[in-house]
């Protein structure tokens, strides 16, 4: 099955190319753990995610092409990001309604 996976410094969103519905929506603070492009598995990322229906729950996407040292370093720049923006307004509230 393919997926579309949006990154930003908000969330990881999962979704289907044709239709663009939504299969996953993790906040970047509802996310604990993320891993892959490691040398043994090459084409897999993996991250812990927690939300209201699962609790917390490991993700595992299959990334063809060599993507997956691609996606984890996004996201890792995503976090990186996210951190420097509450260094600079750390008064600032970057929790959402959904992680209350």
């Amino acid at each position: 099955m393919s997926i579309n996976l949006n990154i930003s410094t908000s969330s990881l969103n999962l979704m289907t190319p044709d239709s663009k519905q939504i299969i996953a929506n993790h906040h970047m603070q509802s996310i604990s753990f993320a891993s892959g492009g490691d040398p043994d598995t090459t084409h897999y990322v993996a991250y812990v995610a927690k939300d209201p229906v699962n609790r917390r729950a490991c993700h595992i996407l299959e990334c063809c092409d060599g993507l997956a040292q691609d996606v984890i370093s996004t996201i890792g720049q995503a976090f990186d990001l996210r951190f420097q923006q509450y260094l600079q307004c750390p008064s600032s509230k970057m929790t959402s309604v959904h992680d209350r």
